[in-house]
């Protein structure tokens, strides 16, 4: 190859070259950061959820009574709990709130010093009774469960504040970094009063997205007096759908004076949470390819009209023995320098982009392996645009084009 040539070929017809050039570093600074944000998006939506998904349900219920008592919200809540527990098909329930990917919880600070100057964490908060655990299908990490008589009732207006928790690995990690899980068992945490810790517990997903504290969770051993209430259920597996159809049937027979609002699994809570996510993903990818399109389309074009005006001297070229290979490949490595040079700067640009999404946006930092990727794709299909045209001009007639001098 002479690349000598070449290059002095490109610098007599500089347009055509600096636009698509130009066209590369601008494709390439967009698709590495769109790229990015699929990813980021991408791991948020398949973050570890540490639960059984597919055989969960939530139903939210509300007394249509005036002004009940906590005594008739207790005995109800009791009598719902033991009906569904005794369900063929039902692995175990709870009365809880923050249920998994609902979107609507209770987040309290929580920190180990209420004097450090040091802002406390914000973790989801989970009420639960001795069967929440396995309700959740989490297990145990170190120290043990709430027994039945630690479990007291949360009522509207005033009532005892438990003095146990237990904490999510991950919450327990951000807390206690540098102890062993183990050695978290009996520490003491503050959130609104002191609280020891009885145990650690397996990853649970929380009710909302956010990705630096989506576990961080605690539980503590109390059930609601209120009006309105959350059940959450879990069945064995295949076997949801059905439990989901029998309990809208029979709970308004157990009471009729309440309001069934909200029958939702698991799964369509979470397509629910991450709605916008999953749309985000496709609009990134969408507009990848959509902008890979317009720059084969218009790289095609421009390859095409700067090639039809050499003809005259490609036909010259093959009348003195120029080989349609030749003629092709020499055009390939002229546009691969071209797209090359676009790559180049278009590096750069990525970066810069990237860094101030960083900073103001909390993006990704651009990977190394995945940005070469991209980087080689687009190269490839830059030359896949070039392909045609240059093989359109190599099967001229020589005889005809050097006719027409």
């Amino acid at each position: 190859m002479e690349l000598g040539p070449i290059l002095r070929s490109l610098l007599r017809r500089k347009s055509i070259p600096i636009l698509i050039a130009t066209q590369t570093a601008v494709v390439i600074a967009i698709l590495l950061n769109l790229y990015v944000g699929v990813s980021n998006q991408l791991q948020t939506v398949n973050q570890e959820s540490g639960i059984d998904d597919k055989n969960m349900f939530y139903i939210d219920i509300h007394i249509a009574e005036l002004n009940p008592s906590p005594e008739q919200i207790s005995s109800i809540v009791e009598t719902d709990l033991t009906y569904m527990r005794n369900l063929q098909d039902v692995v175990d329930a709870v009365q809880t709130i923050s249920v998994p990917y609902s979107g609507s919880a209770w987040n309290l600070s929580i920190d180990v010093d209420p004097n450090d100057e040091i802002r406390p964490s914000i973790s989801g908060f989970r009420m639960i009774d001795d069967h929440g655990l396995r309700s959740l299908g989490i297990e145990l990490i170190a120290g043990r469960n709430f027994l039945p008589e630690e479990v007291t009732w949360r009522l509207p207006f005033g009532g005892t504040s438990p003095n146990q928790v237990l904490l999510s690995e991950q919450l327990a990690e951000h807390l206690f970094p540098e102890v062993p899980l183990t050695e978290v068992v009996g520490k003491q945490v503050h959130m609104g009063g002191s609280m020891i810790v009885i145990g650690v517990v397996t990853t649970s997903h929380g009710p909302h997205g956010t990705p630096n504290r989506v576990h961080r969770m605690t539980y503590v051993p109390q059930k609601q007096a209120f009006a309105s209430s959350t059940y959450l259920i879990r069945t064995e597996s295949g076997k949801r759908d059905s439990t989901l159809r029998t309990l809208e049937r029979e709970l308004p027979e157990i009471y009729r004076n309440r309001l069934i609002r909200n029958v939702v699994t698991i799964e369509e809570a979470k397509k629910r949470l991450y709605r916008g996510q999953i749309a985000s993903i496709w609009v990134f990818a969408t507009t990848s390819f959509a902008l890979l399109f317009v720059v084969v389309c218009g790289m095609t074009g421009m390859v095409n009209f700067a090639i039809r005006q050499r003809t005259a001297q490609i036909g010259i070229r093959r009348a003195l023995g120029a080989t349609r290979l030749g003629i092709v490949w020499n055009l390939l490595v002229e546009y691969a320098i071209v797209v090359t040079i676009g790559i180049l700067v278009g590096i750069p640009l990525a970066i810069g982009l990237n860094v101030f999404l960083v900073s103001a946006f909390s993006y990704e930092k651009l990977g190394f392996v995945p940005s070469a990727f991209i980087v080689v794709s687009t190269l490839l299909i830059c030359m896949f645009a070039v392909v045609f045209p240059a093989k359109k001009i190599s099967e001229l007639d020589p005889a005809l084009v050097t006719r027409a001098l």
